[in-house]
């Protein structure tokens, strides 16, 4: 089952798939000096995954998959990266100082992944699979119940 990252401060640029990289405390093994999830694998976007009411489930955005990973001061962040981020027209000092919150010098994994698309044999329809993930039973565009749900080529 893959990681899930929460996307709350950027669910539009999720959603509108404009956002190809993020930036994150953690998510990198200090010990194996490694990311947490490896170059090629999945990750689950969810709205939030802390703060959530008794009874209030996770909402799963859809997968991405990791296509580099690094560490690197958030200083280190070009007005490319800032588009990529989501925030086209914004400032490198915007996003350090008034999204991130952090100084230039604090370390975060830079994590670039691409929008994993999924589409259902049975209706034909560009989809998403159900929870947990494209292993699970069902197409969410159309309900029709089928189980052949791979990843569009």
């Amino acid at each position: 089952m893959p990681l899930r990252m929460s996307f709350s401060k950027t669910l539009r640029q999720f959603r509108d798939r404009s956002k190809t990289v993020t930036r994150r405390d953690g998510w990198w093994d200090l010990e194996l000096d490694e990311p947490r999830v490896p170059v090629g694998g999945i990750i689950t976007g969810i709205e939030k995954g802390m703060g959530l009411a008794k009874g209030e489930r996770q909402v799963v955005l859809g997968d991405v998959r990791v296509l580099a990973a690094r560490r690197e001061p958030l200083g280190d962040i070009t007005p490319e990266d800032v588009a990529r981020e989501g925030f086209p027209g914004k400032s490198t000092e915007w996003f350090i100082h008034e999204l991130y919150r952090k100084p230039p010098e604090h370390i975060v994994t830079r994590i670039g992944f691409e929008h994993v698309v999924y589409w259902c044999r049975g209706c034909k329809s560009v989809t998403t699979p159900e929870l947990p993930g494209p292993a699970a039973d069902g197409c969410a565009h159309c309900g029709c119940g089928s189980e052949s749900i791979e990843e569009a080529a």
